[in-house]
């Protein structure tokens, strides 16, 4: 497993959890990789959604046959490539995402078992 993000080092996300990025995901292809999974968390929403070199590096991830996926939020940065569009996915249970996944074609469903994996593209 390979951690990668906008920059390298360490990263702190929700409940002072810490990370450390080994790498920025635009200096590595997607296609060295199985999957490509974007992380959720509240910094998702202000920092990975909008960004576009992020949506286009998942979009040819895809292309290439890469599994592609989000994690709570991160099913938003991954609805905000179109991929999702006509589909199904889910998120945390909050408006903003929901309404995200809404504004972005697709079908926001309630589940409350998964653990682990929100979306997945095939």
């Amino acid at each position: 497993m390979t951690i990668a993000s906008t920059k390298t080092g360490e990263i702190i996300g929700d409940y002072e959890g810490k990370a450390t990025a080994e790498v920025i995901f635009s200096d590595v292809f997607a296609s060295d990789y199985d999957v490509v999974s974007v992380i959720g968390g509240s910094g998702t929403n202000d920092h990975l959604w909008e960004n576009q070199e992020l949506q286009d590096y998942l979009k040819q991830a895809y292309t290439n046959k890469v599994l592609v996926t989000g994690i709570c939020a991160g099913a938003v940065t991954v609805a905000k490539t179109s991929l999702l569009t006509g589909r199904e996915a889910t998120c945390y249970p909050v408006d903003v995402q929901k309404d995200q996944l809404k504004a972005n074609k697709v079908t926001y469903v309630k589940k409350t078992n998964i653990h682990l994996i929100y979306c997945l593209i095939r």
